[in-house]
């Protein structure tokens, strides 16, 4: 599947015996954590992390318009705060409990 874009002396390199020690692991009882992302590659392994920029939030029982998202797109765009993905529903949860959205 990479033969076409990887350079041919990279190539020996991408092997699934590279990776299998991981998938092995984190499907192990050894294994204590979940819904990380470890990329391997070439005996390479590694933990991604997806951030999200704090954002913009409007009231959802107002209409959203595109001049309005245009507007925000600068606090929309910000990562200088980064924020791990992984809670954004808990924090969109409590945005709407604040504005008295939800209970």
């Amino acid at each position: 599947m990479t033969e076409a874009i990887l350079p041919p002396d990279m190539l020996d390199y991408f092997k699934p015996e590279l990776v299998s020690p991981a998938v092995a692991y984190l499907c192990s009882e050894e294994c204590s954590f979940s819904g990380e992302i470890i990329a391997a590659a070439a005996g390479g392994y590694s933990r991604v992390k997806y951030v999200q920029s704090e954002g913009a939030f409007f009231d959802p029982a107002e209409a959203v318009t595109v001049e309005m998202f245009a507007d925000a797109l600068p606090k929309v765009m910000d990562l200088s705060q980064p924020q791990e993905h992984a809670g954004g529903l808990s924090r969109l949860e409590n945005r709407l409990r604040a504005m008295g959205r939800i209970k």
